[in-house]
């Protein structure tokens, strides 16, 4: 009988076995995986170098390559690759065609340096034949913008979809590091040859002398950047600096027979006269999003003047808008109906003034009025640090939003009452995310409430958690049998980009393991 039972190397010799271990296990376990036999090696090997973070981890696999680092401060580090006159690839090639994903930075306190590219730029194949999406995204600062170029260049493979060059949606220090245009030029001239397939470009050149004093523009299109961005129709998604909002480049675009997704990110110092142009009734054929981050409020005004650009969207993004001493309290009301009122078929719409905004931003009635009589057809609202004058209730809100099926407006506090009345007048409401306070001294009885368990859609209640690791059992239980007593169907969750610790991760797990508990036994 013990001679059917499989011992433990038989049972660890089983290809399909090994692969579904392969699969489940943590990548912090799947190094360790690959020490176990050679079935596990070769099983597991692809999900470890599937994504490949620092080129210098490929390097290392070359034999005649030498890679140094030497301290350049208390921080950053300056890393030099030398490689040999004659280089052997055996390893090198084992492992390349398993990389799908490659970041060529490991962090941005490395600055690499490589003595000679020309060994890797001679070769007859691809460095990494199966390589999909290519990203320099942690460039350092001080990484010189050529380098960052030639990087990318002996990278590129016919089989890219997602090609991501120094991230102008970046954080704070990094905002500002556009690309030289003429060095952008020369890179998508030969992207647009090497990688007929691109489907999402993430690149920033500069707009003004300032980044590049030998080259503008609005230069003739065969030797400027238009004609070598008007090669990419497989194009879905751009993230870009506003250069895109240059007349002749905003052109190129607009043929682009794919676009779907167009992102410009700016400043003052980056930021072109917008101009009215006329693009024509097939201008950006697809294009549904539209994201515009860190404009001038004029300039986002004025850009959604233009019809080709504007009328088909579905989805509309601003943050950051920059300010004057002008700009009047009301202003967001103001955009929403200009937004709505030149984009019909919107939506979707996000702002989020945070950053450049000094004085408090606030909807008011006459706004929420303005926005009933356009009979606006959002479906998605989300307002970050946005206010609601007192005199607005939620019937003003639901009637100038009566379609909504989310909304986030963080910053209106509300009682829950207001909650409950406000999910009662818009039926399609299933995401809510609003200011509730759940330290208030006594939870509502859901049945001194009007009563709303006819409506049996599912409700996922947005909000900042942290007050609930205050709350007694007794209390939290009382919340939960409220919150299932008013909204049957509803779901706690954190309010997209908050970070939530440990404590308040657990806490919201009780209280929605109450909800489902009071859910069973209602049945």
């Amino acid at each position: 009988m013990s001679s059917s039972i499989p011992s433990r190397s038989t049972i660890l010799d089983i290809p399909e076995l090994v692969v579904l271990i392969c699969e489940s296990a943590r990548p912090a376990d799947r190094a360790r995986l690959l020490r176990v036999s050679k079935l596990f090696f070769y099983c597991t090997a692809p999900y470890v170098w599937k994504e490949i973070r620092g080129v210098t981890t490929l390097l290392k696999l070359i034999d005649g390559a030498t890679i140094k680092s030497e301290k350049a401060d208390s921080v950053c580090s300056n890393v030099t690759i030398e490689l040999d006159e004659r280089l052997d690839f055996t390893r090198f090639d084992f492992y390349a065609p398993l990389i799908h994903k490659l970041e060529v930075f490991h962090q941005r306190t490395e600055t690499l340096t490589l003595n000679s590219w020309e060994n890797l730029v001679t070769r007859d194949k691809p460095l990494l034949p199966n390589l999909t999406r290519l990203s320099c995204r942690e460039a350092p600062a001080n990484q010189s913008h050529d380098s960052i170029i030639q990087w990318v260049n002996i990278f590129l493979t016919p089989d890219l979809v997602e090609l991501r060059v120094p991230n102008p949606n970046g954080d704070i220090c990094a905002m500002f590091t556009w690309l030289a245009p003429l060095l952008v030029s020369n890179m998508l001239q030969t992207v647009s040859t090497k990688c007929p397939s691109l489907k999402t470009l993430e690149v920033a050149p500069g707009t003004n002398a300032r980044d590049s004093p030998t080259i503008g523009f609005n230069v003739p299109l065969t030797i400027g950047l238009h004609e070598h961005i008007a090669r990419f129709d497989s194009l879905r998604t751009l993230v870009t600096s506003a250069a895109a909002l240059e007349p002749g480049m905003l052109m190129a675009l607009s043929h682009l027979p794919k676009l779907e997704a167009l992102s410009v990110v700016s400043s003052h110092q980056h930021e072109p006269m917008i101009q009215t142009l006329h693009l024509g009734p097939n201008a950006f054929p697809v294009l549904e999003r539209l994201e515009l981050r860190r404009l001038s409020l004029n300039g986002i005004t004025g850009l959604w003047y233009t019809p080709g650009l504007v009328s088909k969207l579905s989805s509309a993004v601003i943050a950051q808008p920059i300010l004057d001493e002008f700009t009047p309290r009301n202003w967001a009301g103001e955009l929403i109906s200009h937004v709505c009122l030149q984009s019909p078929a919107l939506q979707e719409f996000y702002l989020d003034p945070y950053y450049y905004v000094t004085q408090a931003v606030l909807l008011s009635q006459d706004n929420l009025k303005l926005l009933e009589q356009q009979q606006v057809s959002l479906k998605s609202i989300t307002l970050c640090g946005t206010l609601v004058d007192r005199d607005v209730g939620v019937q003003d809100f639901a009637c100038a939003f009566p379609n909504l099926s989310v909304l986030r407006l963080p910053s209106w506090r509300v009682t829950w009452q207001d909650a409950r009345d406000l999910v009662a007048r818009l039926p399609n409401l299933h995401t809510l995310s609003v200011g509730l306070d759940t330290l208030q001294p006594t939870v509502p009885q859901a049945g001194s409430l009007e009563s709303n368990r006819g409506n049996r859609n599912r409700l996922s209640l947005e909000m900042s958690w942290d007050p609930l690791v205050e709350l007694s059992s007794d209390k939290m239980f009382k919340l939960a049998e409220f919150l299932y007593d008013t909204w049957p169907a509803v779901k706690c969750e954190v309010m997209p980009g908050l970070s939530h610790g440990q404590r308040t991760n657990m806490a919201l797990q009780k209280l929605n393991g109450t909800i489902s508990s009071l859910e069973r036994q209602r049945r």
